[in-house]
């Protein structure tokens, strides 16, 4: 029997790069990020004494995702109402919002520091403009030559010279 000849499958697709969005979370419930147990940070919100190490942890439910750790009796607390769920995950929701604005926001302010940085250098130079691949080839291959020169005035000179210079005194 003769085998087909198939194409590879990539595990993923290419990530375009460009001015597209770091990062978007996979989950769609932003109370329990689809674990079913409502992250710790919103639980405190409703329990400000909330202890994850001490006390039970709260299902969600919003989701219906919870449910999964019913089997774990006596270890969840189940005082979350769907509404208060839903209300924790519009505030988190809201929270993801804010921090993408601010990220974006960050990098534009990045962007102008340095188109500012970048002027502002370009005002107190002495060249009005860059050098040129040729001028940095020389520059580059002068400063090697002179620390070349620099090292062998510095290098300990060997042993029959200082006998030498010892003579000469």
């Amino acid at each position: 029997m003769k085998l087909p000849k198939l194409k590879p499958l990539a595990k993923r697709q290419e990530v375009e790069v460009g001015d597209k969005e770091r990062w978007k979370p996979t989950w769609n419930c932003f109370c329990c990020q689809d674990t079913g147990k409502v992250r710790t940070h919103l639980v405190s919100l409703v329990i400000p004494e909330y202890n994850p190490n001490r006390d039970r942890f709260p299902i969600c439910q919003n989701c219906h995702l919870g449910e999964s750790w019913i089997h774990l009796e006596g270890n969840y607390d189940l005082r979350l109402t769907p509404d208060i769920c839903q209300e924790l995950d519009r505030f988190a929701r809201e929270g993801w919002k804010k921090t993408r604005r601010d990220w974006h926001e960050n990098q534009k302010s990045q962007t102008q520091f340095e188109q500012e940085f970048q002027q502002l250098t370009q005002s107190k130079n002495l060249r009005k403009r860059d050098r040129s691949p040729e001028e940095e080839m020389f520059v580059t291959q002068h400063s090697q030559n002179v620390r070349e020169n620099l090292e062998l005035e510095i290098k300990p000179k060997s042993d029959e010279e200082k006998q030498l210079k010892e003579v000469e005194i």
